[in-house]
């Protein structure tokens, strides 16, 4: 049965033990703030994190103030002082450690727990392991690479088990679906 995903990336990464919450988007007001497109099913969530990890090179940045402003996220952070220093960090991806994230719930799942999972059918048949996770609007997709890239939803019916442990999903998917 498809249990709930928590927050943690439209595209999350778990390698070196980085969890993405989100993409600076650009400058935010006069003083240097910057606006962030969150991956999180919490907008605010990333807000609680004193400390955030930009871009590819994990560059530490403790953040001074941050807070939701409608579907966005807006945050001061230490050393930014102009809209121009904070254009230059417009892409850069927000990062947090694994270990600072609380555990989910049972029967829920971080998405960037759940990327590397080998996904495996009824019939016993590796269908491949999920690259990515996103919403699509309606629900939660995986997407999985195998000899074929596969789109699956993350719905009842669909997603049977998931172990995150044993980094393993169990679908009722067919391998020429």
């Amino acid at each position: 049965m498809a249990r709930r995903l928590s927050e943690g990336g439209l595209n999350p990464e778990r390698s070196g033990g980085w969890v993405e919450l989100g993409r600076i988007e650009g400058a935010w007001g006069l003083r240097g703030w910057v606006r962030v497109d969150p991956w999180t099913g919490e907008v605010g969530a990333a807000a609680d994190y004193p400390k955030w990890w930009l871009g590819p090179g994990r560059k530490e940045m403790p953040v001074m103030s941050a807070r939701q402003h409608g579907a966005k996220l807006i945050a001061k952070l230490a050393g930014i002082e102009t809209p121009e220093a904070a254009h230059l960090l417009k892409g850069a991806t927000v990062a947090v450690p694994r270990e600072t994230l609380p555990e989910p719930e049972p029967g829920r799942y971080y998405w960037a727990d759940l990327v590397g999972a080998e996904v495996i059918n009824r019939s016993g048949a590796s269908l491949g392991r999920v690259e990515k996770v996103f919403h699509n609007g309606a629900h939660e997709v995986i997407e999985v690479g195998g000899e074929r890239k596969r789109l699956l939803p993350w719905v009842e019916g669909v997603i049977e088990t998931v172990d995150p442990g044993a980094r393993r999903i169990e679908v009722d998917w067919e391998p020429d679906w």
